[in-house]
């Protein structure tokens, strides 16, 4: 469990963050965002994700196309639940990380969002990779995704018989 922190494995640095959006109170990492940095606190946390970064890793999407829409509350209406202050922190980078992967959002859009600021010459590709639905039931498939030669790679799961 990475909390604000990098991982380096086999020269990827992995940063992980559970931070999310408020929802209800009720959830460990959840907090109000707005404002300027000195008032939002998702803001100061996100800001703290390391320019070197080259996975990052979060309990939240950013607020992004329709990856961070759920059902959650209200199952006829889809709202979003993604952070916003995570997507304005990237969005100032100058280097940004070439993969996100999240979960929190059991409803969106499971297909591979394409996030890009101006300022670094490539996108990050962000992947919802959450397996249940709203009622916690599986109903995504896993994804294998592979950075071979700058160029990402997804694949069927499929699982090895022993």
């Amino acid at each position: 469990c990475l909390v604000d922190e990098m991982v380096t494995v086999n020269d990827i640095n992995f940063w992980g963050s559970p931070w999310v959006p408020y929802i209800n109170g009720n959830w460990c990492f959840e907090a109000e965002e707005g404002g300027d940095v000195m008032t939002d606190f998702l803001k100061r946390k996100f800001s703290t994700i390391a320019s070197t970064t080259d996975v990052l890793i979060t309990h939240s999407p950013m607020r992004l196309g329709d990856s961070d829409y759920s059902l959650q509350y209200d199952m006829q209406k889809k709202r979003p639940f993604g952070s916003a202050s995570l997507r304005d922190v990237l969005k100032d980078r100058e280097r940004l990380p070439h993969l996100m992967f999240c979960g929190h959002i059991h409803s969106g859009s499971h297909k591979c969002e394409i996030f890009g600021n101006g300022k670094c010459p490539y996108n990050t590709y962000c992947y919802n990779v959450s397996r249940v639905d709203e009622r916690y039931t599986i109903a995504y498939p896993i994804r294998v995704v592979e950075v071979r030669e700058k160029t990402i790679h997804e694949y069927p799961y499929t699982p090895t018989k022993e």
